[in-house]
């Protein structure tokens, strides 16, 4: 007969075999049916999480600076060290300065952008870094489909190797990644301006509104015509912009310019980060 404190250990380790076995569980379950998209909150700059449905994190830019540690502990157990893919929209530091911190603390298998016409030396300086690192840089360019085995496509369409030649402004040399899953559409546009929204629509057919919309350049007059607005009909737009920045972003003219259209708007320095979960047919958020 097993005395009571030889009793009490056996019913802690079958609670805690129990406890784990929820948790794996609700982990898998919940990873293997949805994608979850986390636009992340890094203060002055963008970076968006994406996990598939079988578990692959997809990186869209990743912050000014370490800040994107911290934002993605929140996210990811600890044990879950491994980014599959990291995208830089642009050479701008604000969207890619957390990549020296993010190599030393995940293994990252794979670096995605469009190489600029002119690159900074800083950014320069990082890449060739990752690249002794055994982490594969690819080059990709408009029109580019990546495939991810959980039925994702995502599509650059924006630019193409002959935009970033014709372009002198960096931000018009942002990727904007249209990514769908099942029945849900996705777009991110870097920091491009409203002249090269244009173009991009002059070249681009677009079959299907887009669900949610990160907001280019975290809210600038500069980008988010009216014209593009109409021409996406986002549900949703996502400005990733820092609490009482300097540059007094997001623009009055752009919320305006929102709410005019009937868009419902989150803001990283309101609002804090935006979870969202969707199976391919409806989409949810996991805050409010």
């Amino acid at each position: 007969m097993l005395k009571p404190k030889s009793k009490l250990i056996l019913s802690l380790t079958l609670l805690c075999f129990i406890l784990l076995g929820c948790f794996t569980v609700r982990y898998y379950y919940r990873d293997n049916h949805y994608l979850k998209i986390v636009f992340l909150n890094i203060g002055q700059g963008d970076a968006t999480l994406i996990t598939t449905a079988t578990k692959k994190h997809i990186l869209i830019d990743c912050g000014p600076d370490q800040a994107i540690l911290n934002a993605l502990d929140q996210e990811l157990s600890w044990w879950d060290r491994t980014i599959d893919i990291v995208i830089i929209s642009h050479d701008h530091a604000d969207h890619w300065g957390g990549l020296s911190d993010l190599v030393k603390k995940y293994k990252i298998e794979q670096v995605i952008l469009a190489k600029p016409s002119q690159i900074s030396s800083e950014f320069a300086s990082v890449l060739n870094n990752i690249s002794t690192q055994n982490i594969k840089i690819t080059n990709l360019y408009a029109p580019a489909i990546v495939n991810l085995d959980d039925g994702s496509k995502l599509s650059i369409i924006w630019p193409t190797e002959a935009n970033i030649a014709e372009q002198d402004n960096i931000n018009n040399q942002s990727l904007v990644i249209k990514w769908q899953y099942g029945q849900k559409f996705f777009l991110w546009t870097g920091d491009l301006e409203s002249d090269a929204e244009d173009e991009l629509m002059a070249n681009y057919t677009v079959n299907e509104p887009i669900n949610i919309l990160k907001i280019a350049h975290h809210g600038s007059w500069t980008a988010t015509s009216p014209r593009w607005l109409n021409y996406w009909q986002p549900d949703l737009a996502v400005i990733s912009v820092g609490a009482n920045n300097s540059l007094g972003l997001p623009n009055e003219i752009i919320l305006d310019r929102l709410k005019r259209q009937g868009v419902q708007i989150w803001r990283t320095d309101i609002n804090g980060k935006l979870v969202i979960y969707t199976d391919g047919q409806t989409l949810w958020r996991a805050n409010k």
